[in-house]
């Protein structure tokens, strides 16, 4: 079955941890991290990988708890969703103290959108479901 398919086949527990990683999304978006660490995070290979991996599983957790393997139709409005959640992430990051607006982390929650993504719909052409 593997790690996608015991998550298809328990798409309670899977929308439970896409609740979760959004809200701790959130919740990391809220820190004020101050001047001095803010420096030494921004570019830094720890917020690239965060940012990665936070989205990854994000939309990879959205895509199993909502298409499950067989509602196809949802794949790109997962990627839609998962891409504005991170817009808005960047929006909220605006208006906390000694954060900011960046593009760049953006660009790199899309890509951790996409790979995902391509990962789940490698999974669903070979199941011949897509």
């Amino acid at each position: 079955m593997g790690f996608i398919g015991y998550f298809e086949e328990n798409r309670k527990l899977s929308r439970a941890i896409t609740i979760f990683l959004a809200v701790a999304i959130f919740v990391i978006s809220s820190i004020d991290f101050g001047p001095s660490k803010r420096a030494y995070l921004d570019g830094s290979l720890l917020s690239i990988a965060y940012h990665f991996l936070a989205f990854f599983f994000f939309n990879l957790f959205l895509m199993i708890s909502t298409i499950g393997g067989k509602r196809k139709d949802l794949f790109w409005l997962s990627i839609l969703i998962s891409v504005f959640y991170g817009v808005l992430d960047e929006v909220h990051q605006y208006y906390v103290p000694s954060r900011f607006f960046s593009v760049e982390d953006i660009v790199v929650d899309s890509a951790g959108v996409f790979f995902s993504g391509l990962l789940y719909l490698w999974r669903l052409i070979l199941n011949k479901a897509f």
